[in-house]
């Protein structure tokens, strides 16, 4: 068996968030094939830029009192452990090079900060496509509502990122004929890593059985909580493992916009939320904006087919060298519509770095509040006197992203997306996930028509990463699809509805336990985040009523509601008509 020496460095969390649930290059009607050459190359350079800590001081917004990361006295709190997690958990055990298991990174935090004791409730994040420190950061909410409850905080990274690696991002990038390394990337797998760990934990005083002489913990109340995939983990890890968390917050969580549910999720819904959020509806000044970037992606293909209007491009929008083709040069309309997705997503009521950082790699600057509302009446409210005069335009409203920390680094669209976690979050796309998204232009969007066609998708899964993808969808059977109600309870579903995410999340309250809050004026995630005294009412009273919740759950595992739902005390005394329930009758003779 190998002993495993990884290289690691501390690097700021930002690095490494660029999957947040988008495919790179999976389901894109390009659909080019990822560049490992450039991914090894830019793996390199991350190994050779300096260290630096996980967490830089706490950042401030509208108000010197407001807050948007963990502070010093928080990260002070934590402690930093890992777990000698199984690397397959269903298979033989043994993955390539003979490597069985990997060293699971996880947090500990505000033991004293919240004088938690043994019995008090445990806060859990499900970490997903990231580093586990962004989520320290900036789950806000968790923060706020430990020091409540006097709770325990834990944060859990998911296998494959941050430092929860089996292989090197080198070893796995040197698969050239396979992705062996990388086949143990499923939810599936990381699912159960939470639960050995959970059980690991709950068995040892939540990692404080010497400070506690062993007393027992075994009786806290565990509340989940997740945000984007990290909210789609949390949700059927309460399907699947309902006795290790009592309750879960799953905020954003598309867990109906995957693939082979009935009736289809539709592919088109996030380009519609985009557009909308460029709209009047939400406080653009007309609808100019709309309608210079639907025809400014015409404009920019007509420069793009010139020598001039390519070296025009390149000077528009900040690219490291002038593309030498109209293929070459047409990657500046992926770049605006992933400014578009990403404004969007980040619709927050203050400024942020919490996306356009996890993207852009970005340590100071943020995006504006509601940076695609400012950036459409910054720039593009206004009719122009030339398609040139329009594409500038655009540019100038594509930098307020790309640009957001001010420092106008260049762009190498040769190597943007050819990135490690980006190749990684697309098998995991292609593997567990299969999420529908495209555009159509038109009456729907103001995007250009990208066409979502499942076959060409899963064709070039198979072929990019010599797998076979699911064709019924990975995802769909495994964990409820619409009939969520069967199998699941006590899940808080919330929404904001300027983030394009939401038409796949759950929108009703599919019974009194599982319960949706759609809140305006709100993008993604946010209340999750710090409270802000830029809130919205809107996410102050959907924060309210998670309280709520969260204190019903803790009740409930207090009174040990959840030890049998026939428990008398769990049963309100009514009347039953027994014609009308005809199969109480035969339970009862059953019994």
């Amino acid at each position: 068996m190998r002993s495993l020496v990884l290289l690691t460095i501390a690097v700021f969390y930002f690095v490494s968030i660029n999957g947040l649930l988008r495919p790179k290059r999976a389901g894109k009607s390009n659909r080019r094939h990822y560049n490992k050459d450039a991914i090894r190359s830019h793996i390199a350079k991350k190994r050779k830029q300096s260290s630096f800590r996980a967490h830089a001081s706490s950042s401030t917004s509208s108000t010197s009192s407001d807050i948007t990361t963990a502070t010093d006295e928080m990260w002070a709190s934590c402690d930093k452990r890992t777990f000698d997690q199984a690397l397959d958990h269903y298979g033989t055990g043994i993955g390539p090079d003979q490597v069985t298991t990997f060293n699971q990174r996880y947090y500990l935090c505000g033991r004293t900060l919240n004088n938690w004791q043994p019995g008090n409730p445990i806060f859990f994040y499900f970490g997903n496509e990231a580093d586990v420190t962004a989520y320290i950061d900036y789950t806000g909410f968790m923060w706020e509502q430990g020091s409540e409850f006097n709770a325990l905080l834990v944060f859990a990274e998911h296998r494959y990122y941050g430092e929860s690696m089996a292989y090197t991002q080198e070893e796995i990038m040197s698969d050239e004929d396979g992705t062996d390394k990388l086949s143990y990337l499923t939810t599936d797998q990381a699912l159960e890593d939470y639960a050995v760990l959970i059980d690991y934990l709950q068995k040892n005083t939540w990692g404080y059985s010497t400070v506690y002489n062993g007393a027992s913990s075994a009786q806290s109340a565990i509340i989940g909580f997740g945000g984007s995939y990290g909210g789609m983990l949390a949700t059927y890890f309460r399907m699947k493992y309902p006795m290790y968390v009592d309750g879960v917050v799953a905020g954003s969580s598309p867990i109906w916009g995957i693939f082979g549910l009935i009736p289809e999720a539709d592919p088109y819904a996030f380009s519609a939320v985009s557009t909308h959020d460029a709209s009047p509806e939400v406080g653009v000044d007309n609808e100019l904006c709309k309608q210079n970037i639907k025809s400014g992606w015409h404009n920019m293909l007509n420069l793009a087919s010139t020598e001039t209007g390519r070296a025009q491009l390149a000077e528009i929008f900040n690219l490291c060298d002038v593309p030498q083709t109209k293929s070459s040069a047409s990657v500046v309309l992926d770049i605006v519509e992933e400014s578009i997705s990403y404004m969007s997503m980040s619709s927050y009521p203050y400024a942020s770095n919490y996306i356009s950082g996890a993207v852009c790699g970005t340590t100071t600057g943020s995006l504006p509040a509601y940076p695609m509302k400012t950036a459409c009446n910054e720039y593009l409210t206004q009719e122009f006197d030339s398609d040139l005069e329009r594409v500038r335009a655009i540019g100038s409203f594509n930098a307020v992203f790309w640009n957001s920390d001010g420092l106008n680094t260049c762009l190498d669209p040769d190597t943007l997306w050819d990135t490690y976690n980006n190749y990684i979050w697309d098998y995991l796309y292609c593997r567990s996930l299969l999420m529908p998204s495209g555009s159509k232009g038109g009456d729907n969007d103001m995007l250009m028509s990208s066409e979502w066609s499942v076959s060409d998708t899963i064709e070039w899964c198979n072929s990019e990463y010599n797998i076979a993808v699911d064709i019924k969808g990975p995802a769909s059977r495994k964990y409820g699809g619409r009939h969520i109600y069967k199998a699941m309870s006590n899940i808080v579903f919330s929404n904001g509805n300027q983030d394009p995410w939401y038409p796949g999340g759950v929108l009703t309250s599919e019974s009194d336990s599982l319960v949706n809050i759609l809140i305006d004026a709100a993008g993604h995630h946010l209340d999750l985040m710090f409270s802000n005294s830029a809130d919205p009412q809107s996410v102050i009273d959907a924060r309210a009523a998670e309280v709520e919740y969260i204190s019903g759950w803790i009740s409930q595992a207090n009174n040990k509601w959840n030890m049998g739902m026939c428990d008398v005390e769990n049963v309100e005394e009514e009347e039953v008509d027994l014609q009308e329930h005809p199969w109480i009758s035969a339970m009862n003779m059953l019994l």
